[in-house]
Protein backbone atom coordinates (compact mmCIF):
# COMPACT_ATOMS: atom_id res chain seq x y z
CA UNK A 1 0.00 0.00 0.00
CA UNK A 2 1.49 3.36 -0.95
CA UNK A 3 0.83 6.16 1.59
CA UNK A 4 -1.46 9.14 -0.57
CA UNK A 5 0.90 11.99 1.25
CA UNK A 6 4.35 11.28 0.14
CA UNK A 7 3.98 7.47 -1.56
CA UNK A 8 6.12 5.84 0.75
CA UNK A 9 5.51 2.25 0.32
CA UNK A 10 3.60 0.37 4.17
CA UNK A 11 2.62 -3.11 4.47
CA UNK A 12 -1.15 -3.85 3.50
CA UNK A 13 -2.82 -3.25 7.02
CA UNK A 14 -0.46 -0.37 8.19
CA UNK A 15 -2.45 2.21 10.22
CA UNK A 16 0.20 5.06 10.27
CA UNK A 17 3.06 5.69 6.93
CA UNK A 18 6.24 5.14 8.40
CA UNK A 19 8.04 7.93 6.16
CA UNK A 20 5.40 10.85 7.36
CA UNK A 21 3.08 9.42 10.16
CA UNK A 22 -0.21 10.24 8.05
CA UNK A 23 -2.93 8.16 9.46
CA UNK A 24 -3.43 6.08 6.67
CA UNK A 25 -6.85 3.96 7.68
CA UNK A 26 -8.18 7.47 8.49
CA UNK A 27 -7.69 9.02 5.59
CA UNK A 28 -9.22 5.74 2.85
CA UNK A 29 -12.61 6.31 5.62
CA UNK A 30 -12.72 9.43 4.47
CA UNK A 31 -12.20 9.01 1.03
CA UNK A 32 -15.07 6.39 1.49
CA UNK A 33 -17.35 8.96 2.93
CA UNK A 34 -16.69 11.23 0.45
CA UNK A 35 -17.49 9.10 -2.34
CA UNK A 36 -20.86 7.79 -0.77
CA UNK A 37 -22.05 11.72 0.07
CA UNK A 38 -21.40 12.88 -3.67
CA UNK A 39 -23.02 9.49 -5.15
CA UNK A 40 -26.25 10.54 -3.08
CA UNK A 41 -27.55 14.32 -3.56
CA UNK A 42 -28.46 16.05 -0.17
CA UNK A 43 -31.78 18.00 0.15
CA UNK A 44 -29.96 21.25 -0.43
CA UNK A 45 -28.20 20.26 -3.82
CA UNK A 46 -31.86 19.04 -4.85
CA UNK A 47 -33.15 22.60 -3.63
CA UNK A 48 -30.84 24.00 -5.80
CA UNK A 49 -30.87 22.13 -8.32
CA UNK A 50 -34.75 22.49 -8.48
CA UNK A 51 -33.82 26.41 -9.05
CA UNK A 52 -32.03 26.34 -12.44
CA UNK A 53 -34.26 24.61 -15.12
CA UNK A 54 -31.11 23.61 -17.32
CA UNK A 55 -28.94 21.94 -15.04
CA UNK A 56 -28.63 17.88 -14.70
CA UNK A 57 -31.34 15.80 -12.91
CA UNK A 58 -30.71 15.57 -9.03
CA UNK A 59 -29.87 11.68 -9.20
CA UNK A 60 -26.68 12.15 -11.59
CA UNK A 61 -23.46 13.09 -9.63
CA UNK A 62 -22.28 16.55 -9.15
CA UNK A 63 -19.35 17.32 -8.93
CA UNK A 64 -18.20 19.51 -5.99
CA UNK A 65 -15.87 21.48 -8.29
CA UNK A 66 -16.08 22.18 -11.49
CA UNK A 67 -12.45 20.74 -12.80
CA UNK A 68 -12.99 17.96 -9.81
CA UNK A 69 -11.12 14.58 -11.46
CA UNK A 70 -13.22 11.51 -11.20
CA UNK A 71 -12.15 8.96 -8.50
CA UNK A 72 -13.18 5.19 -8.99
CA UNK A 73 -15.65 3.81 -6.46
CA UNK A 74 -14.08 3.34 -3.06
CA UNK A 75 -10.59 4.01 -1.93
CA UNK A 76 -9.02 6.08 -5.20
CA UNK A 77 -5.63 4.63 -5.09
CA UNK A 78 -5.01 1.43 -7.31
CA UNK A 79 -2.64 -1.20 -6.09
CA UNK A 80 0.12 -1.59 -7.22
CA UNK A 81 0.10 -4.09 -10.02
CA UNK A 82 -2.94 -2.36 -11.90
CA UNK A 83 -1.41 1.12 -12.51
CA UNK A 84 -0.09 1.58 -15.53
CA UNK A 85 3.51 3.23 -16.02
CA UNK A 86 4.09 6.32 -15.89
CA UNK A 87 7.69 6.81 -16.96
CA UNK A 88 10.19 4.61 -18.07
CA UNK A 89 13.76 4.33 -16.53
CA UNK A 90 15.92 7.59 -16.68
CA UNK A 91 18.91 7.42 -19.98
CA UNK A 92 21.79 7.09 -19.28
CA UNK A 93 23.24 10.05 -22.00
CA UNK A 94 27.25 11.04 -21.45
CA UNK A 95 28.12 14.29 -21.52
CA UNK A 96 32.12 13.32 -22.93
CA UNK A 97 33.44 16.08 -20.17
CA UNK A 98 36.51 14.39 -19.75
CA UNK A 99 37.11 14.64 -23.19
CA UNK A 100 36.06 17.86 -23.70
CA UNK A 101 38.32 19.39 -20.96
CA UNK A 102 41.03 17.59 -22.48
CA UNK A 103 40.37 18.85 -26.15
CA UNK A 104 41.38 21.57 -24.71
CA UNK A 105 44.73 21.55 -24.72
CA UNK A 106 44.53 20.91 -28.38
CA UNK A 107 42.29 23.75 -29.73
CA UNK A 108 41.11 25.65 -26.73
CA UNK A 109 38.60 27.54 -29.09
CA UNK A 110 36.55 24.69 -30.23
CA UNK A 111 37.34 22.59 -26.92
CA UNK A 112 35.35 26.03 -24.99
CA UNK A 113 32.91 24.95 -26.73
CA UNK A 114 32.87 21.26 -26.09
CA UNK A 115 33.10 22.34 -22.53
CA UNK A 116 29.94 23.93 -23.07
CA UNK A 117 27.70 21.53 -24.31
CA UNK A 118 28.69 18.96 -22.03
CA UNK A 119 27.74 21.43 -18.96
CA UNK A 120 24.74 21.09 -20.67
CA UNK A 121 23.97 17.76 -20.80
CA UNK A 122 23.19 17.54 -16.97
CA UNK A 123 21.36 20.58 -16.90
CA UNK A 124 18.90 19.53 -19.39
CA UNK A 125 18.75 16.07 -17.79
CA UNK A 126 17.74 17.94 -14.43
CA UNK A 127 15.28 19.36 -15.80
CA UNK A 128 13.54 16.08 -17.53
CA UNK A 129 14.40 17.50 -21.29
CA UNK A 130 16.18 14.49 -22.16
CA UNK A 131 15.95 15.17 -26.31
CA UNK A 132 17.35 17.91 -25.27
CA UNK A 133 20.32 16.47 -23.59
CA UNK A 134 20.90 13.88 -26.58
CA UNK A 135 21.30 17.26 -28.49
CA UNK A 136 23.62 18.16 -26.14
CA UNK A 137 25.45 15.42 -26.05
CA UNK A 138 26.09 14.64 -29.23
CA UNK A 139 27.15 18.44 -30.13
CA UNK A 140 29.69 17.99 -27.23
CA UNK A 141 31.17 14.69 -29.07
CA UNK A 142 31.42 16.40 -32.16
CA UNK A 143 32.89 19.14 -31.34
CA UNK A 144 35.53 17.25 -29.11
CA UNK A 145 36.40 15.41 -32.63
CA UNK A 146 36.21 18.64 -34.24
CA UNK A 147 38.98 19.86 -31.52
CA UNK A 148 40.80 16.62 -31.94
CA UNK A 149 41.15 16.88 -35.76
CA UNK A 150 42.17 20.66 -35.72
CA UNK A 151 44.76 20.23 -33.07
CA UNK A 152 45.80 16.40 -34.52
CA UNK A 153 46.39 18.66 -37.97
CA UNK A 154 48.34 21.86 -36.71
CA UNK A 155 50.33 19.12 -34.03
CA UNK A 156 51.42 17.40 -38.09
CA UNK A 157 51.90 21.11 -39.49
CA UNK A 158 54.37 21.65 -36.52
CA UNK A 159 56.29 18.63 -36.94
CA UNK A 160 56.67 18.79 -40.52
CA UNK A 161 57.71 22.42 -40.18
CA UNK A 162 60.43 21.41 -37.51
CA UNK A 163 61.48 18.49 -39.71
CA UNK A 164 62.10 20.73 -43.05
CA UNK A 165 63.47 23.46 -41.12
CA UNK A 166 66.05 21.06 -39.23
Amino acid sequence: MYCPQCGATNEENTRYCVACGLDIQEHISRWQQLATATQQPSEAQSAVVSQFPYSPPPNQQQPLYPMQPSYPQGYPYQPYSQQQAHYGAIPRISNYLGWAIASILLCWLVGAIAVYHSCQVGNKMAMGDYEGAMKSSKNAKYYVWLSFCIGTFFLVLAIIGVIIEG
